[in-house]
C-alpha cells in the first residue's frame, strides 16, 4: 500500500476531517429520500482498534483512521479522524450509517472497509478485527508416550490443532496472535477406523528452544458419554448433525466428537461417544437442522461447561430461511441484496465481501464488513468521499468471496444493544461463543 494514513489524514483534512455544520444539511424530509431535519443530529463516540497487521496487537487502539457518518439518504454528516487514543466524536442521524477505513501497512495497497448501518445518537461504537500476526515467538519441541495400534495423533496447542502420522515427537511454532506462555495441550491417539484409542490432557510451560514430554495418552480419559436431547424441532427439519468440541487455550478449538440422524415426532436423542471430560475453559456445541426440501440448514452453536455430559436444545428459536439463490453481495457494483422466508425475529445480519484489486501486477484485498439491522435485506455501499471513494472496490476489480448471516444472539435485548458490542464480537460470532462472550447463537450463512 502507498497511501499510508498519514497520507489519508491530509487528504481528508481537505475535505473537514471534523463536523459538517448542520447549517449544510438539507431540510426536512427526515430519515429518507431528499433530505434530513439537522435537529435529529446527534453525536455518537467511536473507538477505532486494530484491524490489520502492523498498527499494533490485535485489540490495540489504532490512531489516525478516518470515521465517516452518513446519513440515511447517503449524504455526509460527519468526518473525522480517530485520535491518538483510538477515539472520535462524529455526528450522526438516526437510521444513518458510520464507516471506518482501514488502509493497509505497506507494501500492501488493500483497504479494509467496516460499517455499522442503523446508527443513533449515542451509540458507542468499537471498530476492530481480530488477525493473525505470524511473528514467530520461538519453537518447541512436544514428546509423548506412543500408544500402540494408533494411526495418527490429533494435537491441540495454543497455536494449532493438527494432525501427525506416525510420530509422537513434534515441534511446535508459537506466533504473536496466539502466543500462551501456559500452553493447554491435548493429544489424541486415532486409530485407523477414525475412532479415538487414548488422550492425553494437560498444561505445559512455553520455553522457546526447549524440548518436554507431556505425558502418556490413556483410554480412561475418553470413558465418557455426553448424551444429547434436541426436542420440539420444526416439522421441516428432517436431518440432524450435531458436534461439540473442547475450547482451549481461550478459544481454539480442540478434541472434537460428532453425530447425525433423523428426528421423530420433532425429537431427537442421541450421544457423543468417546467424549473427553477435559479442564479446558468450555464447551462448544453445534446442532445442524437440515430441510431436505431446500437444502438450507439453520446451526445453533451452544457454549458450556466442560463438566456438562448432556446437552439439551429444546424447542430451539428459529429465524428466517436464506435461501442461496435469493442472495447477492456485488463488490463490483457496491449493491447486496437477499430474500429471507420467515417473519421470526433476528437480532441483525452480518454480510461481508472481498474483493482484489490488481496493482502493477500484484493483487491487493479490498475488504469490507457489514453490521446490518433486522429487516433491511438490501443496501448500496456507503458512497465515500473522496480520497476514500477511490479504495472502493470498482468493476474493475476481481470478486474473492462474499457472504450474508443473518444470526440472532438470544442474550442480546435488541439491535440497539447489538451495536454496542465491538465489530470483533459480530464478525466472528461462533468465536464469541468459544470465549464465552453468549451462551447461544443461531445462525443461518450463505457463503457466495
Amino acid at each position: 500500500m502507498t497511501i499510508k494514513l498519514t497520507t489519508l489524514c491530509s487528504l481528508a483534512l481537505a475535505w473537514g476531517c471534523g463536523s459538517v455544520k448542520t447549517g449544510d444539511l438539507p431540510d426536512g424530509g427526515g430519515g429518507g429520500g431528499g433530505g434530513a431535519d439537522a435537529s435529529m443530529l446527534g453525536t455518537a463516540t467511536v473507538t477505532t482498534k486494530t484491524h490489520t497487521p502492523g498498527f499494533g496487537a490485535a485489540g490495540a487502539t489504532q490512531a489516525n483512521v478516518p470515521v465517516i457518518s452518513l446519513l440515511p439518504n447517503g449524504e455526509m454528516a460527519d468526518m473525522k479522524l480517530s485520535d491518538a487514543n483510538g477515539n472520535a466524536t462524529v455526528n450522526v442521524y438516526p437510521g444513518g450509517s458510520v464507516t471506518a477505513v482501514y488502509a493497509h501497512k505497506a507494501p500492501d495497497q488493500g483497504t479494509d472497509f467496516a460499517t455499522y448501518f442503523g446508527v443513533k445518537p449515542s451509540d458507542e461504537l468499537t471498530f476492530g478485527q481480530a488477525f493473525v500476526d505470524s511473528t514467530v515467538v520461538g519453537t518447541m519441541t512436544l514428546s509423548w508416550t506412543a500408544v500402540v495400534g494408533a494411526s495418527y495423533y490429533l494435537v491441540g496447542y495454543p497455536c494449532g490443532n493438527d494432525v501427525f502420522v506416525g510420530t509422537n515427537s513434534i515441534v511446535i511454532t508459537e506466533t504473536a496472535s496466539c502466543h500462551q506462555s501456559s500452553m493447554e495441550l491435548q493429544v489424541t491417539a486415532v486409530a485407523s477406523n477414525g475412532v479415538p484409542m487414548a488422550v492425553l490432557s494437560t498444561f505445559a510451560t512455553f520455553a522457546n528452544g526447549g524440548s518436554q514430554n507431556i505425558g502418556t495418552p490413556t483410554a480412561a480419559g475418553l470413558a465418557h458419554t455426553m448424551t444429547v436431547s434436541f426436542t420440539g424441532l420444526p416439522s421441516a427439519v428432517t436431518y440432524v448433525s450435531f458436534s461439540a468440541q473442547v475450547v482451549l487455550n481461550q478459544g481454539l478449538l480442540g478434541f472434537v466428537a460428532g453425530n447425525s440422524g433423523q428426528p421423530t415426532g420433532g425429537a431427537f436423542s442421541g450421544s457423543l461417544s468417546p467424549w473427553a471430560q477435559f479442564s479446558g475453559d468450555r464447551v462448544v456445541a453445534q446442532l445442524d437442522l437440515e430441510e431436505n426440501t431446500d437444502n438450507e440448514e439453520i446451526q445453533i452453536f451452544d457454549g458450556f461447561s466442560t463438566g456438562n455430559l448432556s446437552w439439551t436444545v429444546a424447542a430451539p428459536p428459529a429465524i428466517p430461511e436464506l435461501p442461496f439463490n435469493a442472495a447477492l453481495v456485488s463488490g463490483s457494483a457496491q449493491w447486496a441484496a437477499w430474500s429471507t422466508i420467515g417473519a421470526q425475529p433476528t437480532t441483525g445480519a452480518l454480510v461481508t465481501t472481498r474483493s482484489l484489486r490488481t496493482i502493477s501486477g500484484t493483487q491487493y484485498p479490498i475488504n469490507w464488513t457489514f453490521i446490518v439491522p433486522p429487516g433491511m435485506e438490501q443496501f448500496g455501499f456507503p458512497k465515500l468521499p473522496a480520497p476514500y471513494d477511490k479504495l472502493m472496490p470498482t468493476l474493475t476489480d476481481i470478486a474473492n468471496g462474499s457472504s450474508i448471516t443473518p444470526f440472532l444472539i438470544p442474550s442480546v435485548t435488541d439491535y440497539d444493544a447489538l451495536r454496542g458490542m465491538p465489530e470483533s464480537v459480530v464478525t466472528c460470532l461462533t468465536c464469541s461463543v468459544a470465549q464465552g462472550v453468549f451462551p447461544r447463537i443461531v445462525l443461518n450463512q450463505v457463503f457466495l
